[in-house]
């Protein structure tokens, strides 16, 4: 069986279509394309920018999202922190277990509770966290060649982002990119978040610029 992956290019490859150009028709890199395709997922974002690339790219090559999704999930899983990872084989049950009816309404109903559970807990969490900020470039603490710097990264879905004060166009991924003009010498590159909520998030970048 094809992994997500593979399923894409796939796809891609049998519509004669380029990464250039599924990248134009998603506002996805290039090279998170070809880390999708690779079913490297160290390279990409988040699960949740993840998920939301393999849905437009599923739409871009003909394939339903709903599937795609499906397929990512029979095959990876996402850690509590957040990582995805190649889910493991499930430990086969004894055969001499028998599972009543009884036992199978009560863990039924406890799944049920748990599931309900976690959907409140999860819910309110997300309401009260502020978005978070995912930076691909510049990371903190580097050489940059100004004045003329880009700054990518993703962010929480719903939500505005400002650099250094300026708004910045969201992609539906949840992908922004901008630049900045910087001075030579150090410089902070200020990047803020705010959701639908009035939540936000800051992030300072502090970077050293040199000329081109």
């Amino acid at each position: 069986m094809e992994s997500i992956g593979r399923l894409l290019q796939s796809l891609r490859l049998k519509k004669n279509l380029t990464l250039e150009h599924v990248s134009k028709q998603t506002n996805i890199a290039t090279y998170l394309l070809e880390a999708l395709e690779a079913d490297d997922f160290t390279k990409l974002p988040a699960s949740t920018f993840t998920k939301g690339f393999i849905t437009s790219y599923a739409k871009v090559v003909g394939l339903s999202p709903q599937r795609a999704l499906a397929i990512f999930r029979r095959d990876f899983a996402v850690s509590q922190s957040g990582k995805i990872m190649p889910k493991g084989l499930a430990k086969p049950l004894d055969k001499e277990t028998v599972v009543t009816s009884k036992w199978l309404v009560v863990l039924g109903i406890v799944i049920l509770l748990l599931g309900f559970g976690g959907y409140i807990f999860f819910q309110l969490r997300n309401y009260s966290l502020p978005p978070s900020i995912d930076m691909t470039r510049p990371k903190p603490n580097t050489v940059v060649k100004g004045p003329i710097v880009p700054v990518k990264g993703f962010v929480s879905a719903d939500s505005s982002v400002y650099v250094n004060s300026q708004v910045v166009e969201v992609f539906p991924t949840g992908e922004f990119q901008a630049t900045v003009q910087l001075s030579p010498g150090n410089q902070t590159i200020t990047v803020k978040a705010i959701d639908s909520n009035s939540k936000q998030s800051e992030l300072l970048i502090p970077v050293y610029v040199v000329d081109k």
